[in-house]
């Protein structure tokens, strides 16, 4: 049970760390923004001037300005992307955009999803550019562990979903289940394929610039985002890491198929009891030397293999558990080899004990034995004797 209990409750991070960088999907690309190019950009248009250090308030307000992501996304939308999916939450915290802008078919593209936030009573808020009925907003926070590092994901929340989930569903051209059919709070793990320079990056102002090559966007994934400031850094098992880079590994593990899947307990169950009849077997038909190196390469094989397929096919398959069971099984067998051994033993000297009894007894009965028939023997031979003399 407790190795059961520790199947369902194991973390991922070492194998994480043990497999490193995967391979990157080039039908992902990130769009950033860090906070000095963005002032750049917005004094080249001469609107405003780079306020003073200590006047900075870095938030995902501060990256808005309607003109510029209206000039970015409709750059982006004419080389057809699949799906574009903004990271950064635009509404009541920004300064609203005039009617015309406000329905523009830009901005209300059915392939953009827009990011949104709760309050902190947990109500969301809705983003500048809700189509309705929440077609095309999620929200994108995260709650880390006790210890401060992000291992999961909540899929639905307060009848909302992932934006994560509505960007893939908006690049399968399909829906996704109704979120009030799902049960909310739901929580998944997130498969980290890579950290912040895993996916192909392009600057926000190298878009507007246009300095990339044609058909750059098309039939891809966008995910817009901004870098640079500790509101958009979070601690993952591989080391830390903007929003935007975990929403892509999320992204790439809903629509590429790559979430991680894990074994239903009694699945694991039946795991571990053949885990435990093998090494039996092992160590039944073997001498103990023999059974000690067949054990061990069984071990590195269960290891190996726990390894390639989390690797090839994302599955887990506990590494630690099954040693765990074989060392166990080690352990008792030979402790019941040992008991067997030292009760045969014991019955052994018992018997040997009862020989030695046996043998005591006869020796006592015959020295009786002998001992009251000498006395009258000795008796009628002097009876004998005297008579043969006197005749």
């Amino acid at each position: 049970m407790l190795v059961l209990f520790a199947n369902q409750n194991s973390n991922y991070d070492l194998r994480f760390q043990l497999r490193g960088t995967q391979k990157a999907n080039d039908q992902i690309v990130l769009i950033t923004i860090d906070k000095e190019n963005w002032l750049r950009l917005n004094q080249s248009q001469g609107r405003w001037v780079r306020p003073p250090q200590e006047m900075r308030v870095y938030n995902d307000s501060f990256f808005w300005n309607v003109e510029l992501w209206h000039k970015l996304l409709s750059q982006i939308l004419s080389h057809q992307p699949k799906a574009i999916g903004v990271s950064l939450f635009f509404g009541n915290n920004v300064p609203p955009p005039s009617p015309t802008q406000m329905n523009s078919r830009v901005f209300k593209d059915r392939r953009i999803s827009w990011a949104t936030s709760f309050d902190s009573e947990g109500r969301p808020h809705t983003p500048l550019f809700n189509r309705g009925f929440n077609n095309n907003i999620g929200f994108n926070e995260y709650i880390a562990d006790f210890d401060g590092v992000l291992r999961n994901y909540t899929r639905h929340k307060k009848h909302l979903q992932h934006l994560a989930l509505k960007v893939s569903a908006t690049a399968q051209e399909k829906a996704l289940k109704h979120p009030h059919k799902t049960p909310l709070y739901q929580e998944s793990p997130i498969n980290f394929l890579g950290g912040d320079l895993h996916y192909t990056q392009i600057r926000f102002n190298d878009v507007l610039n246009r300095l990339y090559s044609p058909h750059f966007f098309k039939n891809k994934v966008i995910l817009i985002g901004a870098e640079g400031y500790p509101g958009q850094r979070l601690q993952t098992p591989i080391g830390p890491m903007s929003k935007v880079s975990v929403l892509a590994n999320l992204v790439d593990n809903i629509h590429f198929k790559k979430t991680i899947t894990t074994q239903p307990p009694k699945w694991s169950a039946l795991y571990m009891l053949a885990i435990v009849i093998i090494s039996i077997w092992i160590l039944s038909s073997f001498p103990q030397l023999m059974g000690f190196v067949f054990l061990f390469w069984f071990g590195t094989l269960n290891v190996a293999l726990s390894l390639w397929v989390f690797d090839t096919y994302f599955y887990w398959i506990p590494a630690l558990s099954p040693i765990v069971c074989i060392i166990s099984t080690y352990v008792i067998f030979l402790s019941f080899q040992v008991t067997v051994k030292n009760y045969k033993n014991w019955k052994l000297e018992e018997e040997q004990k009862n020989i030695l009894e046996y043998e005591q007894l006869k020796d006592n009965f015959v020295s009786l034995i002998s001992h009251d028939l000498k006395t009258p023997i000795a008796k009628i031979q002097a009876i004998c004797d005297r008579i043969m003399v006197q005749h």
